[in-house]
This record gives structure tokens, sequence and C-alpha cells, in this order.
């Protein structure tokens, strides 16, 4: 993971976890360490998801982006 560049990124960042015990990549340590290190993430983690979470739960995280577009807009 590339920790040192975390803090450089300045926009908001949605972070989606899928579930390491599917195949995720990012673990729950490595979630929350790049939280602390965005200074705007929110996390999403989809318990049950594959690596591939945008199609194996696919309205689940299409909702979650959508709302979080809708969060991004409104701050501007």
């Amino acid at each position: 993971w590339a920790w040192e560049l975390a803090p450089s990124i300045l926009c908001p960042v949605l972070l989606v976890q899928a579930d390491p015990a599917n195949g995720g990549v990012l673990g729950g340590a490595a979630a929350q360490d790049y939280r602390a290190r965005l200074p705007d993430a929110k996390l999403l983690a989809v318990p049950g998801a594959t690596h591939t979470v945008h199609v194996s739960h696919a309205t689940q995280v299409a909702e979650a982006a959508l709302s979080f577009l809708a969060t991004c807009a409104s701050s501007q």
C-alpha cells in the first residue's frame, strides 16, 4: 500500500472494502489505516462481498456511491 501518498489526497474518497474472507484484498486494519490517513474518507465495508464487490453487491455499492457523490456535490 502507498501509505505515504494517502495524506496528499485532498478530495473526498469512498473506500469500498470487500470481505477478506471472500477474497477482498483490503483487510480491516488496512482499511482503518487508510481511513485515518485520508482527510475526507468514508468506508463502506461489505460483509460477504467477493473481490469483485461491485458485481457481487452491485446495488449496495451503487447506492453508497450515489449517496457519497451527492454528499460531495452538496459540499461544493
